[in-house]
């Protein structure tokens, strides 16, 4: 089986994951003027809408009226004549607020963004022809942009829905990321960010880090040199204590489901994680369920394949192997597979039966792209959460994700789809610096942190319920979008 990764970035997507992506609609905040100091640190870049159409929606209107593409442009060039009026008489006004602008859009918006304070804002929004004041939300390709379009702050903060409690972080909860093992030392997971020189990658304690805060426990089934594709000693693990990754696909997906984040300064955030959380001092977003506690199950070498998949799963349900599966982890994230899975494949009957004894288990339905049967296994298994990849900003399923339904039985997989497409995480051996992936392995954690905070938010619901729950209050695929994006 191989990291269900891929290396081309391309768009698409549909916010499959939760009710609550509906929550993040954000609105100007009107207030009292400040003092003069505080006026100084609240300004912030806003977009003032103004009341007239944008040119295009004339265009379009005109050009449904009938054949005639002169009048249909006639139009637009009219109404971007119009528009500019109206823009230059508002920046007339602006020049009393002292609030300077950024630019102007007439075709595809009709608005003047610029840099105002809370009390500017108050008064712009009362001037002739002002129809809104919007906040400008930044856009980057990374967890600051998937983290918050899912609603996962709304979780944090308590605002999910009915019978959702408050302060949902992951708390008491415990991820396995079966992989290529987690970059403990890196401060996305509390680490100190230094120490790769000096850390022999076979043994545990001869640097400070792991067990670490984050990172707190897990194991090599591996060996750095494995690889399941090679003949010859190679296939064969030489396991030992040391989760360290030496190839960067876990540490990446560990940060998607529950890094604390890294801050601009490249510390260690440490909170508040709730909806006040200020994206721009964060160089590297937290993930899903940033209090959870990480097992790292390391069962890739360097480079290439494992058929380990099964050591992982095996651990996960019974982690100090004395019998009892009372200390099972409570979520397995296995961003990995193999196509076209088929029923009997080992790893399927080891994930059915991980989620038998209490384990949630979440896997990527793979990179193949729109075949049919190809989702890949252990994500065709039935008890399993399979999960194919999106882009945050459109309602389309990425070209590469795979497609369902599942060889064998044709039975319906993928189950969700959570966005998959230029997310960025953590970088291994790195310290604190970041990394843009794309596939269903980058999707995947998604689904796997939220689990994680369902767990927390129902102890005593089963996996089945669970797995329902998150189903059932998905939002629906209307589409996809064959367009790929340049690197």
């Amino acid at each position: 089986m191989r990291p269900s990764n891929s290396r081309f970035v391309l768009p698409v997507a549909i916010p499959v994951l939760i009710v609550l992506a509906f929550l993040f609609s954000p609105q100007a905040t009107l207030a009292q003027p400040p003092s003069d100091e505080a006026a100084a640190s609240d300004q912030a870049a806003v977009m003032i809408e103004l009341e007239d159409p944008p040119a295009v929606l004339v265009y379009a209107a005109k050009q449904n009226q009938g054949p005639s593409a002169a009048a249909a442009v006639a139009a637009a060039q009219v109404q971007v004549a119009a528009i500019s009026a109206a823009q230059e008489q508002l920046q007339q006004q602006l020049t009393a607020y002292d609030a300077p602008v950024i630019f102007s859009v007439q075709r595809v918006y009709n608005g003047v963004a610029v840099l105002a304070t809370q009390a500017q804002r108050a008064a712009i929004a009362q001037l002739p022809g002002v129809k809104a004041v919007h906040p400008l939300i930044a856009k980057e390709p990374n967890n600051s942009g998937s983290i918050p379009f899912l609603g996962i702050p709304a979780l944090w903060q308590g605002s999910g829905g009915i019978g959702m409690p408050g302060g949902l972080h992951g708390e008491g909860i415990r991820i396995a990321i079966a992989d290529t093992g987690i970059d403990y030392l890196h401060r996305d997971f509390g680490g100190p960010g230094t120490g790769y020189a000096a850390n022999d990658r076979t043994r545990i304690g001869d640097v400070p880090g792991y067990p670490g805060s984050r990172v707190v426990g897990g194991y090599d089934f591996a060996g750095d040199d494995y690889n399941a594709s090679l003949y010859g000693d190679k296939s064969v693990p030489r396991p030992d204590p040391d989760p360290m990754d030496c190839y960067g696909h876990g540490t990446h997906v560990a940060g998607t489901a529950a890094g604390s984040g890294v801050t601009t300064a490249r510390t260690t955030y440490t909170g508040p994680y709730d909806t006040s959380i200020d994206y721009s001092k964060l160089y590297i977003g937290p993930g899903v369920a940033p209090a959870a506690s990480i097992y790292a199950l390391k069962i890739f070498g360097c480079d290439g394949s494992t058929n380990l998949t099964e050591l992982a799963l095996e651990w996960a349900v019974d982690p100090n192997q004395d019998g009892d599966f009372g200390d099972h982890v409570d979520v397995i994230n296995l961003s990995l597979g193999s196509q076209y899975g088929a029923e009997y494949d080992t790893s399927v009957t080891a994930a059915n039966n991980a989620a038998l004894a209490g384990v949630i288990v979440v896997a990527s339905a793979g990179n193949n792209g729109d075949i049919q049967l190809i989702t890949s296994a252990p994500a065709s298994a039935n008890r399993a959460i399979s999960v194919a990849a999106t882009q945050h900003v459109a309602d389309t399923i990425a070209t590469f994700s795979s497609r369902g339904p599942r060889r064998g039985d044709a039975g319906l997989k993928p189950d969700l789809a959570a966005p998959g497409t230029g997310i960025v995480s953590a970088k291994t051996g790195s310290g604190s610096e970041r990394v843009s992936s794309s596939g269903t392995s980058m999707a995947a954690p998604h689904v796997t942190g939220l689990m994680a905070l369902l767990r927390q938010a129902h102890p005593d619901w089963s996996v089945e319920e669970l797995k329902a729950l998150v189903m059932n209050s998905a939002m629906p695929i209307v589409g996809r979008e064959e367009v790929r994006l340049s690197r």
